[in-house]
């Protein structure tokens, strides 16, 4: 997982946050809506800046323990960066 996720994410020098970048095409505030509305947060790059320069970056919050609800939710949100990435690419949903 660490090896798909670190093409997106930079190492720290401490802390329990994890900041990654979207691809353009996934405003962080859009995913945010999708997400909280399917049961999962996280802290939309653009609450942490005056401009748009964190549109496209989500922190997420590692002080837990990776657990499989965790785990299940990273993956989830994933699939809806996808969608939200095709359907702003022109690309059809399924079904």
């Amino acid at each position: 997982m660490w090896d798909r996720l670190r093409r997106r994410a930079r190492a720290s020098n401490g802390g329990y946050l994890l900041w990654a970048r979207l691809p353009d095409r996934v405003p962080s505030m859009a995913l945010y809506q999708l997400a909280f509305e399917a049961g999962i947060t996280f802290a939309p790059g653009p609450l942490f800046a005056v401009d748009d320069a964190f549109a496209h970056h989500v922190r997420l919050n590692c002080g837990e323990k990776l657990d499989a609800r965790r785990h299940d939710a990273l993956i989830r949100l994933g699939g809806l960066a996808c969608a939200l990435a095709e359907r702003d690419a022109g690309v059809p949903s399924p079904g």
